[in-house]
Formats: structure tokens, sequence, C-alpha cells
């Protein structure tokens, strides 16, 4: 199977993510500020609904190209998160890539939940360090910061020098970028790709439970 390079759909995505929760998952320290922020956009501009989750409540502190970034709000702890809240999960990348997040098993559990559930997952930049800490990589084929690319081979995974890469070969959709020059056209492909993916898997909760009653 050939790695699929995705390029920029054009800007905005309607209302393709209406009624949908993502999670970011971000450490405290180091997340990429737009890494973090763009997709945060491109999946409320869709009609989604994202949620950051951090190791800890109060604050995490992103990192823009000077080292310095703004300071968001932790929407829920990390260890009490749970994938069946969410419908797709999204771990920016930046200059710290995961950090930290890699020896923490909350955030192992809670990224495996989301392959065993088959539920879309996109990682950028760094971020795909974390798929590798979790065993997560064997068999897939995505890109990331290109000094990552022999790690993921060693993982056992395909790694790709194209800007975004979307994988189907496995139990779910995992959406991975290279860096951040890639991130434009990673969050066209985000909203495009979940879009796709989660109307397979049936209408957002609340609008199933209207349909049911």
């Amino acid at each position: 199977m050939n790695a699929q390079a995705q390029p920029a759909s054009g800007p905005g995505g309607g209302e393709k993510l209406a009624g949908r929760t993502v999670a970011f998952l971000i450490p405290g320290d180091g997340a990429g500020q737009a890494e973090t922020l763009q997709p945060w956009d491109a999946v409320t501009q869709a009609g989604g609904r994202p949620v950051l989750v951090g190791p800890e409540r109060g604050e995490a502190h992103l990192s823009d190209e000077r080292g310095y970034g703004l300071h968001v709000p932790v929407d829920t702890r990390l260890a009490d998160a749970r994938e069946p809240d969410f419908d797709a999960l999204v771990v920016p990348g930046g200059p710290n890539g995961p950090a930290g997040l890699g020896s923490d098993p909350d955030a192992v559990r809670f990224l495996t939940a989301f392959f065993l559930a088959g539920k879309p997952i996109a990682a950028a930049g760094r971020a795909p360090e974390l798929l590798l800490e979790a065993d997560l990589a064997q068999d897939r084929m995505l890109t990331s910061a290109p000094e990552l690319a022999s790690a993921v081979e060693d993982a056992g995974g395909a790694w790709y020098d194209y800007p975004v890469v979307v994988c189907h070969n496995g139990p779910n959709m995992l959406l991975t970028g290279r860096a951040a020059a890639d991130v434009p056209a990673f969050c066209d492909a985000l909203v495009d790709e979940f879009a796709a993916t989660l109307a397979q898997h049936g209408p957002p909760r609340g609008m199933a439970e209207m349909t049911r009653s």
C-alpha cells in the first residue's frame, strides 16, 4: 500500500465536524503554538468542539518560534480523560514534541484507547514520537519531523518525506504531518479525513439519540 500525500484543499471546513468532540493532547510545556492553535481553529471552524487535555489542571504553556508562547487553559486533566467521551484525537507537534507524555502511563493509555476503538488520530512534527513510545507505529505509514525517520523505521513503520501522510493500513485512520511549515495542509487534511472517517462511524452521539427518540 502506498502512502497518500494529502494536498491542501483550501480554507474553511463548513460544518463537516458538527457535533464531534476532538481531544487535543499536549504536555504541560513545549507544544508548538502554531501546531496547536491552527488545528484547534480548523476543528472549531468545521463545527467541532476541541477539548484541551493536559497532564495537570490549570494552564499549559505553548511554544512559538522564539521559544515563548501563550498559556492556555487545560479543559480536562489527562488522568480523568476517557476515550469514549471523544470522537477523535490530535497530538500537536512542537519544539519538545510530546515532552514527557511517552513516559506517562495515562498518555499511553489514552492514545492506545483511540487506536483500539478505531477512532481517527492526527499527529504532527515530533508528536509521532508518542506513537513510538506506545509501540503503535508498526506497519503504519507516516511522516514526522525528519529526525524521527530512523526511529519510525526501526519500530516497523514506513516513513515518508511528504508534508502530510494519511494511513488507513491499521485499526484506525492515522494522519501525520511533517513540520510547522506544513500545518496548513495538515489542518485541511485533518478536517477532511476526520469527517470522512467519522461519517462511517455514524452520526454524532447527540444526533443519534435524537434519531432513536
